[in-house]
């Protein structure tokens, strides 16, 4: 297997999670796009999914349900299906609103059959449809805030928060400090992969060719980082341009070793737009 870039337009290097990426190297392809999957994280399914679907069945007793990714929606949609022992969409409660960030978690809730004209949903994405909004916990409060769950109207809220392992504390602290009674369930979890060989190869030589690489998460950054300290052979050739999706990713890609890096946000729309201009876009600064 190789893959090589058109003499106009870049290799994509992709490093979602593999199933994500399939997705979207797919669409690519159809783009007229070639791409290399290279994925930095894995998702893999809690070993007790028990305290996930306790929640579950007993999800009218929250006013709010926060998912922090497309991945959480996923494994807490899939384990809603399961307990109700059904394929078909899903009927949410409308008493529960849902909250979430980017327009990814807005297209797998659809993707259940969870609409805005049927169930309260908060987002970055909707609250601030005019502006250029970031997705990141900062923008979440935000939204939340014009949404009614700002600080003083917290208090005594049950909230169920659905996320992998780990993650930045900012939302959880925010919201204790508000008073909300704040469930947190962990509902998948993060791995750093292992590349074989082979894969690494086929990396090694799409460093050679124009190409750049679609980051999505710092930690996914900072697992490349410690697959090119065990693989000496990848520090030869330098990483390139990093397209990003947020300015604290484009930090870490610097720290890791990336020459350049071009925040264009989040979105498919986004990044096809990109990658079209690639030859004329410019460096984020940090």
């Amino acid at each position: 297997m190789s893959v090589h870039a058109t003499p106009t337009r870049p290799l994509v290097i992709i490093t979602r999670p593999r199933m994500q990426a399939q997705t979207l190297a797919n669409d690519l392809k159809e783009q007229g796009f070639h791409s290399l999957i290279f994925p930095l994280l894995e998702i893999k399914n809690v070993q007790d999914a028990g305290p996930l679907d306790q929640a579950l069945i007993d999800i009218a007793q929250f006013s709010l349900v926060i998912f922090v990714s497309p991945n959480a929606i996923t494994a807490a949609l899939n384990a809603y299906q399961r307990l109700h022992q059904t394929t078909q969409t899903i009927a949410w409660p409308s008493s529960v609103a849902i909250a979430v960030l980017g327009p990814g978690s807005l297209n797998t809730l659809a993707s259940y059959g969870i609409h805005a004209d049927q169930v309260r949903i908060i987002s970055p994405h909707r609250e601030h449809a005019n502006t250029a909004a970031q997705f990141d916990s900062e923008a979440l409060l935000s939204a939340l805030q014009l949404s009614g769950f700002g600080p003083h109207q917290l208090s005594g809220q049950r909230i169920l928060l659905v996320r992998g392992n780990g993650g930045r504390a900012l939302l959880i602290e925010s919201l204790q400090t508000a008073g909300a009674h704040l469930h947190i369930i962990e509902a998948y979890q993060r791995i750093a992969p292992k590349p074989d060989d082979a894969l690494c190869k086929l990396l090694e030589n799409a460093l050679t060719q124009p190409h750049c690489w679609l980051l999505t998460s710092a930690e996914a950054v900072r697992n490349l980082h410690a697959i090119r300290q065990s693989h000496a052979h990848l520090l030869i050739s330098p990483l390139g341009t990093a397209l990003v999706s947020h300015p604290r990713i484009a930090a870490a890609a610097y720290q890791a070793g990336f020459t350049s890096c071009i925040d264009i946000g989040m979105g498919h729309h986004n990044l096809l737009n990109a990658l079209h201009a690639f030859p004329l876009l410019r460096s984020t600064s940090i």
